[in-house]
């Protein structure tokens, strides 16, 4: 694995691991080259090597290729608990993904818009 992989997977698991966060690579054609992190605890399935990221996270169905430099999605509902923020931008060789638990900024959310 690359040094900065390492790095991420630390970040990923250890130091923000309360936050459940995960991070795919995916190349210009939208397929998934690399992922790391907390993908089960944000009930996200293992990807396929070669897949399209759509198959794995389902908001990013439609989204690719990348219009501007970044994207972000906010409270996106995984599951009945689950609230997922991500951020997806571009990288030299296609794009990063990096996805979190968003669900108790939409619990918050939800208590004060009532």
């Amino acid at each position: 694995m690359e040094p900065g992989l390492d790095i991420i997977n630390r970040l990923c698991t250890d130091v923000l691991g309360h936050m459940h966060l995960c991070y795919l690579i995916i190349d210009k054609s939208g397929a998934v080259r690399r992922w790391g992190g907390n993908l089960s605890d944000l009930r996200l399935p293992v990807p396929e090597m070669g897949n399209p990221v759509s198959d794995t996270v389902l908001f990013m169905n439609g989204i690719l290729p990348l219009q501007g430099n970044s994207m972000e999605f906010s409270c996106i509902k995984q599951s009945a608990d689950i609230s997922l923020d991500a951020h997806l931008f571009k990288i030299e060789d296609g794009y990063a993904l990096i996805i979190w638990d968003a669900s108790e900024k939409e619990a918050m959310l939800t208590q004060t818009q009532q």
